[in-house]
Order: structure tokens, then C-alpha cells, then sequence
């Protein structure tokens, strides 16, 4: 068991590197009765911080928070169920973290190669895992566990997976440029639905995506970021591939492209009610209406942004809040419900 130790300042290897500093991505868990962010940043950390403490604050705030070393690169955070804590997923390890007692169990996956997990459990009380040849696994979070495998989901690098529908269902993106909505009460491995294959809607050459020991092929229009509405009607994916709103029970073709910068490829997406936030390779924050209307939102001191997340639904926050992590010295703007301007800035200065 690893302990968690509080900082109250950065290590001296933060501060040597801070032109190196990103973000890797960001969760919000809550509690029956507080929240908190949980940051992962390329430089082997965990930061954990609570909302409450962000939203006190009506200007910039360095961050002085919880502080974990870890082994390796964060894929994918979760949250554990009744704000228990949080786990993080590593390509050859998962660790989780128990909020009350302050302490992490490691469950080593070797061999799986891990490249993404799920955010939420589904119904069975499992988290789903992607991996780089693209297979889905399932891994009960009390064992450490992989209960269940979908090998082949995808021709390629798996590289999100959302859970929606109380967690009956889930849609992953990849490398071979398709989505594909699975449901998580069989065990054929089969989806019930997925995206036309890139080679019917964009012919051109594959690429290669470097790796460690390995390439891997993708195709020239790979999807990085999807997401689903509550209410299970609608998806957005993106990455390579243009920004495509999808009918969830139509998906022969999108409804429409959203129409983003010259060069701009999305890192993050976030639904909102009927709204749409995407954050990519830019400064700024581009919301859409479902009618494929755009407005963009600059975010200050930062070249690109990382990860995006909510607060609707969660009960456990007293203020509705949105967070955007970028890099540079910037780890987290909070914005307030009408996304105007931050309210605050999480910054490593």
C-alpha cells in the first residue's frame, strides 16, 4: 500500500521542467457530501484538489493540493462508485485510490498494454479498458481482475471509451476511424452499432503512430474523442477525422460536420445539456449548438487544450462548474454556468 502525501509546494523536478508541463487528462469524483478534481500531468503526478476550494477563490490560486508520484504515464482516470476514491490506469498497472484511508493497491496488468479506460462503471460494477491492438477488457475493481474480453474491437489503437445508459452501454473510438456502441449486458463481442469504416467515407494512405518498440497502423482519419448526450440521442467524435455529430440510432452517417479551424484536432469532448464543448490543439474552447452553430471561447495562457469536464449531475457540487486543463504553467480553468470567462485559474507559477 502507497500512502498519499500532501505538498505544499512544487517538487524541485517541477519546477526544472515547467516549459515541459501538460496535462494528460482530468476527472471530477464526488462524494455524498464533497467533490473533488483529480489532474494527471506528463510528468508522473497526480494532483488532487477539492471544487469547493476553487470555487472560494476569485482569482488566480497556485496550486497547493494532494500530490502523488506514480510509476508511469496516466491513460485514463475513474472515479470509484459513492466518492470511495479514484482509480488510475497505467499500460501495465492499475492503481486505486481509497479517498478515506489515504492509502492505493496496485493491480498489475502485464502484457495488456493499456492505451484508455472508462470514467464510469457500467451496470455490472466492471471499468472498461482499451488497449493498443484495440481490444475492450473488462476489469472488476475489488479483484484487479479482467472478467471479460471484446479481442479485435478495434483494427487498431483503442483511443476513449465513454459509458452512457446507467452503464448498459458504451462507445469507443480508435485508430481504424470508426465508433463502435457496444452493449455491456452480452458477451458476444460484437457491436450494435458502429460508424461506417474510413475507406467508404475518405479514401487515402494509412500512417504509422510511433510507439516504444512498435508501430502501429491508423487510419488517415482516427478518431481520438467521442461523447454521448444524457440523453442517449446524440454522439460527437473527432480527432484526424473532421468533427461528426452522430444520430445514435442512425449511424450509416453523420448528421453533420462541425465545422472547426484549419489543422485543429480535438483532445476533449464534453456534452452539456444540448450543447457542445471541444477542446483540441488551440487556446480556445469551441462550443456548438446541435444545429452545428459555433461560437469559441479563448482560454489565457496556454497553447492547447487537454481535457474537459462537468459538474451537471453531479450533486455532490454546490455550483455548476466546467474545467478545462491545458498545458504550459495553466493546470485547470473553472468557468460558471454561463462559460464567459474563468472564475478561476489553477495555475503551477
Amino acid at each position: 500500500m502507497t500512502s498519499l502525501v500532501h505538498k505544499d509546494a512544487l517538487s524541485t523536478r517541477h519546477a526544472k521542467t515547467m516549459n515541459r508541463f501538460r496535462l494528460v487528462t482530468h476527472q471530477l469524483f464526488t462524494g455524498p457530501d464533497a467533490s473533488s478534481l483529480v489532474y494527471a500531468t506528463n510528468l508522473g503526478e497526480l494532483f488532487v484538489t477539492s471544487t469547493e476550494a476553487l470555487l472560494d477563490h476569485a482569482s488566480d490560486m497556485p496550486l497547493n493540493a494532494l500530490s502523488i508520484d506514480i510509476p508511469e504515464r496516466v491513460v485514463g482516470l475513474a472515479a470509484l462508485p459513492q466518492g470511495e476514491g479514484f482509480l488510475t490506469c497505467m499500460s501495465q498497472d492499475i492503481r486505486v485510490f481509497n479517498r478515506a484511508n489515504k492509502q492505493s493497491a496496485m493491480h498489475p496488468i502485464p502484457r495488456l498494454d493499456a492505451s484508455c479506460c472508462s470514467s464510469d462503471l457500467t451496470s455490472s460494477g466492471s471499468f472498461l479498458l482499451g488497449t493498443v491492438s484495440g481490444d475492450l477488457h473488462f476489469l472488476d475493481v475489488e479483484t484487479g481482475r479482467l472478467t471479460q474480453q471484446f479481442y479485435g474491437a478495434h483494427a487498431g489503437r483503442l483511443n476513449q471509451i465513454r459509458s452512457f445508459g446507467n452503464g448498459l452501454l458504451a462507445v469507443s473510438v480508435g485508430d481504424d476511424g470508426q465508433a463502435k456502441v457496444w452493449d455491456l449486458r452480452t458477451s458476444s463481442g460484437a457491436p450494435v452499432g458502429e460508424t461506417p469504416a474510413p475507406s467508404t467515407m475518405s479514401p487515402g494512405p494509412t500512417t504509422k503512430r510511433s510507439k516504444v518498440g512498435s508501430t502501429s497502423t491508423l487510419s488517415p482519419v482516427w478518431m481520438r474523442a467521442v461523447d454521448v448526450d444524457s440523453a442517449c440521442n446524440w454522439m460527437v467524435t473527432g480527432g484526424a477525422a473532421p468533427l461528426q455529430l452522430w444520430n445514435l440510432r442512425k449511424l450509416s452517417a453523420p448528421v453533420t460536420v462541425l465545422k472547426s479551424p484549419l489543422t485543429f484536432q480535438p483532445n476533449s469532448i464534453q456534452f452539456i445539456d444540448r450543447q457542445i464543448l471541444v477542446v483540441g490543439t488551440n487556446p480556445s474552447v469551441l462550443k456548438y449548438e446541435l444545429d452545428g452553430s459555433r461560437t469559441s471561447i479563448r482560454c489565457p495562457s496556454t497553447t492547447s487544450l487537454y481535457s474537459v469536464v462537468s459538474s451537471r449531475g453531479h450533486t455532490a457540487v454546490v455550483n455548476e462548474m466546467v474545467s478545462i486543463g491545458g498545458d504550459g504553467n495553466v493546470l485547470t480553468l473553472v468557468y460558471g454556468p454561463t462559460f464567459d470567462s474563468p472564475s478561476t485559474t489553477v495555475s503551477l507559477s
